[in-house]
């Protein structure tokens, strides 16, 4: 996993970017969305919710400054909220055992081709591709696990924090005929609780009628990063022609061995000269006797009736399994050899980050997602005076939007 891990770090120019503007903070007339939480400076709004939110947790939290501003954004700023989901991140992730444990349970789904990791856009962010068709065919339980193995895998080890800090997708509706909605509504909602602010645009393809009901189950600030109309041009504008499969308008072959993800060589001059990078096709070999024969899975589809029992059996079984599979050896002298180039380019990005200075009027700010009610309650909730934007101070009728 290790040597996978590696293979799709960042590239060495992503460790001289660093975002700016609407990469990192986009203000609009009608919402404000942050991208971009590691390694910057907070408006002086985002600093008095944290401030509040601190003391409501009681300084009784291990997130980072950054997570918590996370979840105020994705919880719309509702205090009461934001503790509930964060109380319930914590439950979520005590339910799970270290990723790549979790593996075993999802090696099909992500061999089917229904989910896979293909290049970077031009910004250095991974690019996941659905293709909704083939991942009908598997259970809304594996659906979960699949998402929380590949989102963990992108996060730690294709993110740079405070560079490279959200993922984007394909969502490819080709022969995709139907679909249960309360499984995709839970779905979303997890996903939306628990990876909050990380996906920053999607494209959609082969828009079918089943699209359109799909829009009532996203948040409306998720809903602005959806392109749908001339995808196939926003494409090449986003991306170089070798990150993208050929039958998304790119000039790499497509896909047929869809884990582990391809090794694209990043070339970041070609969204300038339009010349496509040399593409090796040498995906990472596995061995994969001693790794199957390790796995035994026949009573996997037994446990699979509830999410509590699907996780359940996998601590019980992966966790004393992985440590006997080749595929998750660790290998630290191979991890140093090859990774000393990628830590000399990240202390040098380091020590040449321009400090960002604060930007001019905030705007409006309008985010409402709900979340499933919990058992969790607050009380004695001592909250201080809202802080007005500078866009509402002097305006008696007006109704900051932030909050």
């Amino acid at each position: 996993m290790h040597k996978i891990k590696l293979r799709n770090a960042p590239p060495k120019a992503a460790y001289l970017y660093w975002p700016d503007g609407e990469q990192a903070l986009i203000e609009a007339e009608t919402y404000v969305e942050r991208l971009i939480f590691d390694k910057q400076e907070y408006k002086e709004w985002e600093l008095s919710h944290l401030g509040q939110l601190e003391k409501l947790l009681h300084n009784c939290t291990e997130l980072a400054k950054s997570e918590l501003l996370r979840f105020l954004y994705g919880q719309g700023w509702d205090l009461k909220k934001t503790v509930e989901a964060i109380k319930a991140h914590y439950q979520w992730k005590s339910e799970w055992p270290n990723y790549m444990s979790v593996y075993p349970l999802v090696q099909n789904i992500l061999n089917s081709g229904g989910v896979y990791i293909h290049g970077r856009d031009i910004y250095y962010r991974p690019l996941i591709i659905l293709k909704l068709s083939k991942l009908a065919q598997f259970p809304y339980q594996e659906h979960i696990a699949c998402a929380y193995f590949l989102l963990e895998f992108i996060m730690d080890s294709m993110f740079l924090p405070g560079q490279i800090e959200n993922w984007v997708m394909i969502v490819d509706f080709e022969d995709f005929n139907e679909v249960n909605q309360n499984h995709v509504r839970k779905l979303i909602m997890e996903l939306y609780t628990h990876y909050q602010c990380r996906l920053a645009k999607a494209y959609v393809i082969n828009p079918s009628r089943l699209w359109k009901l799909l829009i009532n189950l996203l948040p409306n600030n998720t809903l602005k990063k959806f392109v749908v109309d001339d995808v196939e041009k926003q494409l090449l504008k986003d991306f170089g022609p070798s990150q993208l499969e050929i039958k998304y308008g790119g000039t790499a072959s497509n896909l047929k061995r869809f884990w582990p993800p391809r090794r694209l060589k990043y070339n970041p001059c070609e969204d300038v000269f339009s010349s496509c990078s040399s593409i090796p096709d040498s995906p990472l070999k596995q061995n994969r006797n001693s790794f199957e024969t390790s796995i035994r899975l026949e009573g996997c589809s037994s446990f699979l009736s509830s999410n509590m029992d699907f996780k359940e059996e996998i601590w019980e079984q992966c966790e004393q399994e992985s440590n006997t599979f080749s595929f998750l050896q660790e290998n630290e002298k191979n991890i140093e050899e090859e990774h000393q180039d990628v830590i000399n380019f990240e202390n040098f990005a380091q020590s040449n980050k321009e400090v960002k200075s604060p930007s001019e009027e905030m705007t409006r700010a309008s985010l409402k997602v709900p979340i499933p009610p919990r058992t969790f309650s607050i009380e004695n909730y001592e909250i201080e005076p809202v802080w007005f934007c500078n866009a509402c101070v002097g305006d008696k009728n007006s109704s900051c939007c932030i909050m």
